[in-house]
């Protein structure tokens, strides 16, 4: 049965999947804000429906959350999908999975995605088209896998964290964006494989390791991407922005990582104003091979934009576009 807390409807299942061709829509009355479902079971979730919500959908199975080539989201606002255990409130009320520990139904805004397993569930993503039109979109979970498919968050942010044992994910449903993990040393994969098209307003995301292998990172107003350990992007990938979505404000990409490799590969930012946008990329080594990448400019003015690369280990750069990295200058 479902418990109405103020702005915050809860549900609570046991299992729950959308079958091939099935539809779930979650009804909610006016002044409910949030939707937040929990599975209680043992056995992860299998979405290859059309699930919808009249409020923004929080989504939470420990076990696993799999989509398939025919899961459609038809949600009146955000879509947060998560496999942690518990999900706290900003009054320090707090939601579990767990049946045998005590739950509380707030009336306030979630603050944090709590993970205690020490192999979190994993998010999986196969050939699905998930679009949010007016909100955001959140995958938060332990190792996120993205096959093909389409993540679309093109009027709000797109976001995915990735935990790989005990941690707590920070949320704040006013700005997105700005999460933040409790043990950087905790953190899970993610991988963007396939051909997949990830875009969003803002895309934001946060790993212990990034592999983007023939995928598509896009954003309209700036993309950052924390990653504790390596990123990999490969197989003809493109990270920047959005070549058919025109704005007028841009900041750019923004990466940190301990190694960045770009093989036959771009990252780029072509801003449409006068002034491009910066790439930042902050790492201890940086590869740029077989025709690996990094580029800024400006579409209607001749002065290029910034790339700026602080690299405290080592910088390589080897194939066809050696030559254009002919004037880097070294700061110490």
């Amino acid at each position: 049965m479902p418990h109405n807390g103020g702005q915050n409807l809860f549900h609570s299942f046991i299992y729950f999947d959308v079958g091939t061709g099935h539809i779930v829509h979650f009804e909610s009355e006016a002044g409910v804000n949030n939707i937040i479902s929990r599975i209680t079971g043992d056995r992860p979730s299998s979405i290859d429906g059309a699930l919808g919500a009249d409020a923004n959908l929080f989504f939470l199975n420990p076990n696993g959350v799999m989509f398939g080539p025919n899961a459609r989201l038809n949600i009146n606002g955000s879509f947060y999908v998560s496999t942690a255990d518990k999900l706290s409130f900003a009054d320090g009320a707090m939601l579990t999975a767990d049946l045998g520990v005590d739950s509380q139904f707030s009336i306030a805004d979630p603050k944090s995605f709590g993970f205690t397993r020490n192999a979190p569930g994993n998010i999986e993503i196969r050939n699905s088209i998930l679009n949010i039109q007016n909100g955001d979109l959140a995958l938060i979970g332990g190792d996120i896998e993205i096959t093909g498919g389409i993540l679309d968050a093109s009027n709000g942010q797109l976001q995915l964290a990735s935990a790989a044992s005990p941690n707590e994910v920070f949320i704040d449903v006013d700005q997105p964006l700005n999460f933040d993990v409790g043990n950087s040393e905790a953190l899970g994969e993610i991988n963007v494989l396939s051909f997949a098209l990830l875009q969003g307003n803002h895309l934001g995301t946060r790993s212990g390791s990034l592999t983007v292998n023939s995928g598509l990172l896009w954003a309209h107003e700036s993309i950052d991407i924390d990653v504790e350990g390596n990123m990999v992007v490969s197989g003809t990938s493109n990270i920047g922005r959005n070549p058919f979505r025109q704005e007028e404000n841009t900041r750019g990409v923004n990466i940190q990582a301990s190694t960045l490799l770009v093989e036959d590969s771009l990252i780029n930012w072509t801003a449409d104003n006068s002034r491009a946008a910066t790439i930042t990329v902050d790492v201890n080594q940086l590869m740029l091979v077989n025709g690996g990448r990094l580029s800024a400019s400006a579409a209607i003015d001749t002065s290029g934009g910034a790339v700026r690369v602080k690299a405290t280990d080592s910088v390589t750069i080897s194939g066809p576009w050696k030559r254009y990295f002919q004037y880097i200058r070294r700061q110490c």
